[in-house]
């Protein structure tokens, strides 16, 4: 896996990253997301 290799979309592009999480008994579940554009630091 490498690390610090996310680059910024190039114009006219929007990158949107995504990641979840659920409990091992199935009662609980997060999503959360990013979503960057090419002139965000």
């Amino acid at each position: 896996m490498l690390l610090n290799n996310w680059q910024k979309p190039t114009m006219g592009w929007t990158k949107i990253n995504v990641d979840h999480s659920l409990s091992r008994c199935g009662s609980r579940a997060a999503i959360g997301g990013v979503a960057r554009g090419p002139n965000d630091d």
